[in-house]
């Protein structure tokens, strides 16, 4: 009997500690297996990147050419969204180039005009205010014609990188072949993936397609639409307040809203930057105009549009994108939060099979953690 009563605890803390370990160990497994997959998908980047943005685009034609499906073959249907959708959008790029590049060419004669009168780069109020600080007008001048200098190095160092213009070319020709295959064959590459699973893990499969499109597919249109609302508010703040270039700075807003954590800044210093030409009031006006805009898609768009679809916490979303960036550069980084999120939802449901599955692991858990 006394026996009995002295092994009791230890075997109950075997088991404790046994369940301790094995959790431990599984979760260094999956993180080594993680970091093989990260490792693979750093070698064949490129490729895999060209893959995953035909898959994008096909989902995000597929309601539109399932609605011309009603009345056309599915092929021809295909063939006149891509008709449609190449049409408007070389219309839209040829309207939005020519006044971004009419825009352009005014900032750049204002500039050179600008420095040529003598004036300098800094507004005379800051002009007058640096003089109280023992800083001289030439030593600021010095330093906007360094700065200067410097863009204008930035500026022609990107001229050679229109030497790869044929590969971008070739990109987005088979990023294009991609989609319109994924679109022929999506519905036979799903049927043959749940048909050649295992009927106990065909509802697996069913959930991690429908997951992924899902968030993936709502995050994309998100940023579309999201991207589309900030730049028509930014684009009435600028005009009302005589900001200069007001409609290259538009567009310039609705391209950076689809760059992570950065592009806000990028934009927002852009546009302080812009209107500090025309007076110190302006730019004034232009940062409170910013901040504003900010606060609008922070709490209010952007939670009701991408939130409730991506669902991620700050901290793997800024781990995301770093990893991302390293990984496939911009479009990692833009890629990073919907993958993240799917990855987190199919983490999600692992958990809690296992959790209904392995009841008497969890006995000793607290109701509601």
């Amino acid at each position: 009997m006394n026996a009995s009563q002295q092994e009791e605890p230890y075997t109950d803390s075997t088991v404790f500690w046994y369940h301790r370990f094995v959790k431990g160990a599984a979760l260094l497994v999956w993180i080594a297996i993680a970091g093989v997959v990260f490792w693979l998908a750093g070698r064949v980047g490129q490729a895999l990147l060209l893959l995953i943005l035909g898959a994008l685009i096909a989902h995000i034609l597929a309601p539109l050419v399932r609605f011309f499906q009603r009345w056309l073959p599915r092929w021809l249907s295909i063939v006149l969204v891509y008709i449609l959708i190449l049409s408007f959008v070389c219309v839209l790029l040829f309207f939005i180039i020519s006044a971004a590049i009419r825009e352009l060419s005014l900032f750049i004669g204002w500039m050179k005009a600008y420095l040529s009168s003598g004036r300098g780069l800094i507004p005379q109020p800051i002009l007058n205010y640096m003089s109280k600080l023992g800083i001289s007008q030439e030593q600021l001048q010095r330093m906007g014609e360094q700065w200067f200098s410097q863009i204008q190095g930035i500026l022609s160092s990107i001229f050679p990188l229109l030497s790869n213009t044929f590969v971008l070319f070739i990109n987005t020709v088979l990023v294009i072949m991609l989609s319109i295959y994924f679109l022929l064959s999506g519905p036979v590459i799903t049927h043959w993936l749940t048909s050649r699973t295992p009927n106990r893990h065909q509802r697996n499969i069913a959930f991690v397609l429908q997951t992924t499109g899902r968030i993936i597919g709502g995050y994309i249109r998100g940023n579309l639409l999201l991207g589309a609302a900030m730049s028509i508010l930014t684009g009435i703040g600028l005009f009302l307040l005589g900001v200069p270039y007001a409609f290259l700075l538009t567009v310039l807003a609705f391209v950076l809203e689809f760059v992570p954590v950065v592009g806000v800044y990028i934009m927002g210093g852009t546009i302080v930057l812009v209107a500090l030409t025309k007076s110190l009031q302006t730019a004034v006006l232009a940062l409170v105009l910013v901040i504003l805009l900010q606060n609008i898609e922070n709490n209010i768009l952007a939670p009701r549009i991408i939130g409730r679809v991506v669902g991620l916490n700050p901290i793997l979303t800024v781990f995301a994108i770093v990893a991302g960036t390293n990984l496939f550069g911009v479009a990692g980084a833009f890629l990073a939060a919907p993958v993240a999120a799917v990855l987190q939802e199919l983490l999600k449901a692992g958990w809690n099979y296992w959790r209904e599955t392995h009841p008497e692991q969890f006995q000793n858990e607290q109701p509601g953690n």
